[in-house]
């Protein structure tokens, strides 16, 4: 698939909280030739729109067309993810970015091993971070 249409399955995967079929959709493209830094780069873009969808909401904001106008983020963005965005809590919200930001952080630093001669570490924290969008819907 295109990175257009990489981008828009995941963000629809993990809009409607089905993570652990965005990591088998990762574990496909894995498979087809596409590079764990390419997802984690596709996915760190995905939280950063969660999270401005998320606060919007959280603020007040409800239709589409407000959040986009508050967040920037774009229209197909904004629709898949403002269910997620809904359900989610801040706490949840927070606990989120912390995992995500650490891994990001860890893998900057090397912590982490990112090159391509570790796609399977970058894979796995990728998987973690990816499961860990189950867990961040209200209960």
């Amino acid at each position: 698939p295109s990175a257009e249409q990489t981008v828009w399955r995941l963000l629809d995967l993990l809009g409607e909280g089905r993570a652990q079929e965005a990591v088998l959709y990762c574990r496909q493209l894995l498979k087809s030739g596409e590079s764990a830094q390419g997802i984690w780069t596709i996915f760190l873009w995905i939280v950063t729109s969660l999270v401005s969808v998320a606060s919007a909401v959280h603020e007040g904001t409800t239709s589409i067309q407000s959040i986009m106008q508050a967040t920037d983020v774009k229209f197909g963005a904004a629709r898949a993810l403002l269910p997620l965005a809904r359900a989610c809590r801040m706490e949840q919200l927070q606990e989120l970015l912390l995992r995500v930001t650490d891994a990001d952080i860890s893998l900057k630093t090397g912590a982490w091993k990112s090159g391509a001669d570790s796609e399977e570490e970058l894979t796995a924290l990728l998987d973690r971070c990816l499961l860990s969008f189950s867990a961040h819907k209200r209960s």
